[in-house]
């Protein structure tokens, strides 16, 4: 089946140095652009001060909307914009596009890797979906974020599950109702 293309992805390459300056310049363009990030506490100076530095975890890769196809395609040979050293990757002479869940295992790795105080806090009563393990697509409604854990109650569960926040999206695309 050939995912939606309001909310499938295509993929951009470019060179690993250029990724994260490519994705925030497609992004204040109007572009719907993503690429995985990874925050990193990093020491320097005699004084061993910290700073922070973000670095992509997939070096080159950029995730673009489908929908932005054909203005992504034409930018990439327009030579004369700053924005245009990149290209769309091809498979066998196609185009691949990607369901947005396809990209959960990413979302996944990213959130992993920031800082907690980064992390999305959920509010009671908040719809989430479970995006790794035996139940991911799951969804449930928030009953509790304390910390790194979250309480969710499931449909057909009796009670509350505490599950890690990084494993939770928010999920107000597709209401349920609570479970009784």
């Amino acid at each position: 089946m050939t995912p939606d293309t309001t909310t499938a992805w295509i993929v951009l390459r470019c060179s690993g140095a250029n990724t994260l300056k490519l994705a925030n310049s497609l992004r204040a363009e109007g572009f719907d652009a993503w690429t995985p990030v990874e925050t990193l506490k990093r020491r320097e100076g005699p004084s061993r001060s910290r700073r922070k530095e973000v670095l992509p975890v997939m070096p080159s890769y950029i995730f673009a909307r489908a929908h932005h196809l054909f203005a992504l395609l034409s930018m990439s040979k327009d030579e004369t914009n700053p924005t245009s050293g990149f290209s769309v990757f091809r498979h066998h002479d196609r185009i691949p596009l990607i369901a947005d869940g396809d990209l959960d295992p990413l979302r996944v790795a990213e959130r992993k890797r920031t800082p907690f105080d980064k992390v999305a806090k959920f509010t009671k009563g908040e719809m989430v979906k479970l995006l790794e393990g035996g139940f991911a697509g799951l969804q449930g409604v928030v009953e509790l974020t304390r910390g790194q854990y979250t309480l969710v109650t499931f449909p057909g569960f009796p009670m509350p599950i505490k599950i890690s926040t990084l494993l939770l999206k928010s999920d107000v695309e597709q209401p349920m109702a609570r479970a009784a």
